[in-house]
């Protein structure tokens, strides 16, 4: 969301599997635990590791998609990086963006969401303009 939401040249962005934030993603995904306990071991905290690493959240950079097409992909099964952080890029999009297409499955979790999209999907979606 940060290089598109600046590049004029990008007209619509898909995001996949996403999280609200990095550090959230980072610090309660399934696939991170060991940098976790690191970090915990070193004091770090989730509040911490939000506030420095909050230029790199993409919930920061909604504002820059106003003029583009998103569509949104997520997977109510995610617990590599959590659905309820997905579900909330989503819907932050989704106020700010009305005609956001937002898609979930059920299922297919993190991995299989993505390798749906990108192996299975004929149409991404977007209205021909």
């Amino acid at each position: 969301s940060m290089v598109s939401g600046s590049n004029e040249l990008v007209d619509g962005v898909i995001f996949i599997a996403p999280g609200i934030t990095l550090a959230e993603s980072m610090w309660y995904g399934l696939r991170t635990k060991n940098i976790r306990k690191i970090m915990e071991k070193n004091g770090i905290t989730p509040i911490h590791l939000k506030n420095q690493w909050d230029n790199l959240a993409p919930g920061k950079y909604v504002q820059g998609l106003k003029n583009k097409q998103v569509k949104i992909i997520l997977s109510q099964g995610d617990i590599i990086i959590p659905y309820l952080f997905g579900k909330e890029f989503a819907n932050a999009v989704k106020e700010f963006i009305p005609n956001t297409i937002i898609e979930e499955n059920k299922y297919l979790g993190h991995y299989g969401t993505i390798l749906n999209f990108c192996f299975l999907s004929r149409d991404i979606g977007f209205s021909e303009n």
